[in-house]
């Protein structure tokens, strides 16, 4: 930003800046292995613990050992001219999981790749990675709440890659998975196309992401 002057006259206590995460990752296997039952998980903001109210939101999450979500510690996907990164504030984020690692040593952290459908609220109408019927109109699931993504284009194959790339390089996951996938989708509009881009995608996925991440 080379001029300030729009600013002026605002109460400013603090500046940030937007980054990539690119951190080297934490050994996972120790983690596995200390971990005591029962063995508890969260799945996305479900971090109630009804017997617990005075906790802190932070340590009713150290409470379970394994988290999902999509992408935490306030980071997000962004499309660069170099493809998908995860962007955010890695400086505010490392220390978010360093925290709850603290609390909780043996707790593992799962990213979610999006591959089924997306709100309409996050992604424009022109949004290519649509799925679309015969008159050009999104496909919306069930409920109505979200439209479904058209995993069988080689654009949509290839951003998927790259986010499930991202996270790997992020190095505060352990692990992706895709949300959500599976054969029996009806969906979709070509069955035998998803079959087989099903296992293009995963591996594809697979050749660039390190073995040390988990892929669900």
């Amino acid at each position: 930003m080379a001029d300030w002057s729009p600013l002026d006259g605002l109460s400013l206590t603090a500046l940030g800046r937007d980054a990539f995460c690119e951190l080297p990752p934490l050994p996972i296997e120790t983690r596995l292995k200390n971990r005591t039952f029962p063995s508890v998980f969260s799945a996305w903001d479900g971090i109630r613990v009804q017997n617990l109210p005075q906790l802190s939101n932070t340590e009713r999450l150290a409470l379970h050992d394994l988290h999902w979500h999509e992408p935490y510690f306030r980071l997000d996907f962004n499309i660069t001219p170099n493809g998908w990164r995860l962007g955010g504030r890695p400086n505010e984020a490392q220390p978010l999981r360093d925290e709850l690692l603290a609390l909780n040593p043996n707790m593992i952290f799962i990213a979610e790749v999006r591959v089924r459908d997306e709100y309409p609220d996050r992604k424009p109408e022109d949004w290519p990675h649509w799925l679309r019927d015969a008159d050009g109109n999104r496909v919306a699931t069930p409920s109505g709440s979200k439209f479904l993504i058209d995993f069988t284009q080689p654009g949509t194959q290839d951003m998927i890659v790259q986010q499930a790339v991202a996270v790997a390089k992020c190095g505060l996951f352990d692990g992706l998975f895709f949300d959500w996938f599976a054969e029996h989708f009806r969906f979709f509009r070509d069955i035998t196309a998803m079959k087989k881009n099903s296992k293009q995608k995963t591996s594809s996925s697979s050749e660039y992401v390190p073995q040390s991440v988990m892929i669900s």
